[in-house]
């Protein structure tokens, strides 16, 4: 059987508070495989990153072993535990922790001057690390010349130009806007399907939902250990430093990550999303492709901003990919339609089966997709975070529900009833042009999925 890459041991390590101890890891074990791309999610305080110092050697536990590729690290000394930091591990921080007056370049040589290669082997697999993270052309740029999304390649491309057995990263998109941190996801994926090891704390669930694994961390305790059945994927055209994939014999195009696929299979080889669909839906497909009318057409209800509560809603709403179409009187008018709903955790917001009534816009708390088949185990397929909604295809197509939906902490809603979105549509034409625009091109993209 083949060791893990990473694996610790009733990892304990704690600190005096006055006359008491607080535990930032209270024996924790874990282990991490070959090939993983795993994330220990929680809050900010909850032992995790604690955790990944510890697991990278950057401190020693009080208590509990850690083995590196089988090496027990916490029994070596200072100076062995330096050359397995150098040779081992590859780290990446939330503050990028670069020279500031040296050069992209130089920053990405000095993981293998530690290691005593020669300045020439140095500065050739040091181009070619910043090569991979899309740098290239970014050479002798400092850190102050390039964006804080640029900055994090830089330190991406150092932990992994010595090619280490495993890469830590602790909240490496956490002061990065919305392009550039799905870019350092994407990129990240990109190491990991070729290969790499990667582990990456962070109190994002979003973040998370990218990775194979999530491990959920809370007052240094493990209190969950999952696979994502169904991860978010980067499509490789938003990936630094990923040329445009050929397709020459690759030519089923996955519509949820982009990869391509041999047209015989069944499933993406990369996120596992069904390729194909049955002859029903093939033809349900094909009839509501055959025109351009709307289900519901009329005229422009008036907007109200009084109507809508909060100050800041208009612009929480606004981030919604969802919504992001519609201009600001209509979005009014949406905002204005919507439901504000708590649900405990544990609880089913959404049940597998039943009637599409309602869409949920969460606001705070994270749940989890979960698909039930006859016969089986539940199967959590994704999970969910603010900002993040779920319900619309049953809301726009009336179908049933295709998975249910769990409340994993507190959660806050917003909801949009059947009954009030068929008013809305009803009442105003370019709303109902708007929605029947976004299921003709998500109809459209299982369309190309079967060739029709």
């Amino acid at each position: 059987m083949v060791a893990p890459v990473v694996q610790g041991v009733s990892l304990t390590r704690a600190y005096r508070l006055g006359s008491e101890m607080v535990y930032a890891l209270n024996n924790v074990s874990l282990e991490v495989n070959l090939g993983e791309l795993v994330a220990i999610l929680g809050r900010s305080g909850s032992g995790k990153s604690t955790l990944l110092h510890i697991l990278g050697c950057l401190q020693r536990p009080d208590s509990g072993r850690v083995f590196i590729e089988g090496l027990d690290v916490t029994r070596l000394g200072d100076e062995e535990l330096t050359q397995v930091r150098i040779h081992k591990v590859g780290f990446v921080f939330q503050a990028f922790n670069l020279l500031p007056n040296e050069t992209a370049l130089r920053n990405v040589e000095f993981p293998l001057e530690h290691q005593g290669m020669g300045a020439w082997d140095r500065k050739e697999k040091a181009e070619e690390a910043l090569q991979t993270v899309g740098l290239g052309n970014r050479l002798d740029r400092r850190p102050g010349q390039l964006s804080a999304g640029q900055r994090q390649c830089v330190a991406i491309a150092r932990a992994i130009v010595h090619n280490p057995a495993v890469i830590f990263a602790d909240e490496p998109t956490r002061v990065l806007d919305s392009t550039s941190r799905e870019e350092i996801m994407g990129l990240l994926q990109k190491l990991n399907d070729e290969g790499r090891t990667i582990v990456i704390a962070t109190t994002d669930s979003s973040v998370a939902s990218y990775c194979h694994r999530i491990m959920m961390i809370a007052e240094g305790r493990i209190v969950d250990d999952r696979r994502v059945f169904r991860r978010r994927i980067i499509p490789p055209s938003m990936i630094p430093g990923s040329p445009p994939r050929s397709y020459a014999r690759e030519t089923t195009v996955c519509p949820r990550c982009s990869y391509g696929n041999f047209k015989d299979e069944e499933l993406c080889r990369r996120c596992e999303f069904p390729l194909h669909l049955t002859g029903e839906e093939e033809q349900a497909i094909e009839g509501r492709l055959s025109g351009t009318e709307s289900r519901w057409l009329g005229v422009e209800s008036d907007s109200n901003e009084d109507a809508v509560s909060g100050p800041d809603l208009l612009e929480e709403i606004k981030e919604l990919p969802f919504f992001s179409g519609i201009g600001s009187k209509n979005l009014i008018k949406v905002v204005s339609a919507l439901e504000q709903r708590h649900f405990p955790k544990s609880s089913m917001i959404v049940k597998q089966g039943d009637a599409g009534d309602s869409f949920y816009i969460l606001r705070s708390g994270n749940v989890q997709v979960v698909l039930e088949r006859r016969g089986k185990t539940p199967t959590p397929i994704a999970l969910l975070g603010p900002k993040e909604g779920f319900g619309e295809m049953a809301l726009l197509t009336g179908q049933p529900r295709s998975a249910s939906i769990i409340a994993m902490t507190d959660v806050e809603v917003w909801r949009l009833t059947k009954t009030a979105f068929e008013r809305l549509l009803s009442e105003n034409l370019s709303l109902s042009l708007y929605f029947n625009r976004i299921l003709s091109q998500r109809l459209r993209a299982l369309q190309e999925r079967i060739g029709l």
